[in-house]
Order: structure tokens, then C-alpha cells, then sequence
């Protein structure tokens, strides 16, 4: 993940960091979703058929703090 602006027409990339967990080790990756209201929340949905809300901080690491199967992430 990046933080992405526009300075004097450059694109700059800045703040980066992976995003792991050993859920999603060698799964592919389908889409990324960032929360809006929050700074340190995705959801991934993956090739399993899983969306994991992912909780995310630099000193602890990442955490899944809800998995949705089945027809919640079927789109």
C-alpha cells in the first residue's frame, strides 16, 4: 500500500508497507477495498471466496477482525 499524490505534476508514492497475513499467503488477491471512516481498515476479498476486513498498524502488524463467506462476497 502507498500513499499517492500529485506534486508539480509528478506522481509521488510515499508511506509504503505490506500488507501480510498468513491467511492470505498465496492466495490471489481480487480487489482491495479502503474504509472510508477509518485510517487503518481494508477489506480484501480474495480467490477463496472470502472478504476479510483487515485491521492494520505499523507496530502490531495486521489483524483479520471479520471474514464474510458465501454469498456476501459472491460480486
Amino acid at each position: 500500500m502507498w500513499d499517492i499524490s500529485l506534486r508539480h505534476q509528478r506522481i509521488v508514492a510515499e508511506n509504503h508497507f505490506k500488507i501480510t497475513h498468513k491467511e492470505l499467503d498465496g492466495d490471489q488477491i481480487n480487489q482491495i477495498i479502503v474504509v472510508p471512516d477509518s485510517t487503518n481498515q481494508l477489506f480484501v476479498q480474495s480467490r477463496d471466496n472470502c472478504t476479510r476486513l483487515i485491521e492494520y498498524e505499523s507496530s502490531r502488524g495486521t489483524r483479520v477482525k471479520k471474514r464474510f463467506f458465501g454469498a456476501h462476497c459472491k460480486d
